[in-house]
């Protein structure tokens, strides 16, 4: 057993394309003309089999830039991933190359566990994920961390 935090950010699955595709929303997905691209056992999979159930679900087995990969070369026309793993890798391509369509079809908040007996520790790392999205430091953590490639470049 554990315990979680409070969510200090909240992601989902999106969907990403390349910048010519002719799929502008995530709703055109919904068609049995397009091939959509799923890691096998991921969110991302769940949610395209709900979102899109005309649509062709391909599932890829392995992780990184699988997805990515798969719509590059051409294997699907979309894949749906986790919005921070898709800008993470986004990037790190060829500007132009790809475009993440806006929205996510879930929402996932993401914490930090403890055990439970720690509760003194759940309670000053609550305390202190209040205290830094009140400052605006929580803003720019995920700005720097999550929401832009200057993490990867410093690093």
């Amino acid at each position: 057993k554990v315990s979680f935090t409070q969510p200090f950010y909240v992601t989902g699955s999106s969907v990403v394309v390349l910048d010519k595709s002719p799929i502008k929303t995530m709703e055109q997905c919904n068609d049995a003309k397009w091939k959509i691209g799923v890691l096998l056992g991921s969110t991302g999979e769940i949610m395209a089999k709900k979102y899109f159930p005309k649509a062709e679900i391909k599932s890829f087995k392995g992780s990184g830039t699988l997805i990515l990969d798969a719509v590059s070369a051409g294997r699907v026309d979309a894949g749906v991933n986790d919005r921070t793993a898709i800008f993470g890798q986004v990037i790190r391509t060829e500007p132009g190359t790809f475009r993440v369509l806006d929205g996510t079809l879930s929402k996932e908040p993401l914490s930090f566990t403890v055990r439970p007996q720690d509760t003194h520790l759940l309670t000053w790392l609550n305390l202190y994920f209040d205290w830094i999205k009140a400052d605006g430091t929580m803003d720019g953590l995920i700005k720097y961390w999550i929401e832009s490639d200057q993490a990867a470049k410093d690093h």
